[in-house]
């Protein structure tokens, strides 16, 4: 998967990029856990 913000490529399904700390939103998650068949827990990213 690709970040939408900076657009490089994530290597594992996170809730977040960690290049530039864009945080997806919750429709894309959902939609990336049904791609890739994982459950991310819905939990605020620790800062």
């Amino acid at each position: 998967m690709f970040c939408p913000s900076c657009g490089k490529k994530l290597v594992t399904p996170m809730k977040f990029c960690m290049y530039c700390g864009y945080q997806f939103p919750q429709p894309l998650l959902e939609h990336m856990e049904q791609e890739l068949g994982v459950h991310f827990e819905h939990t605020p990213a620790p800062l």
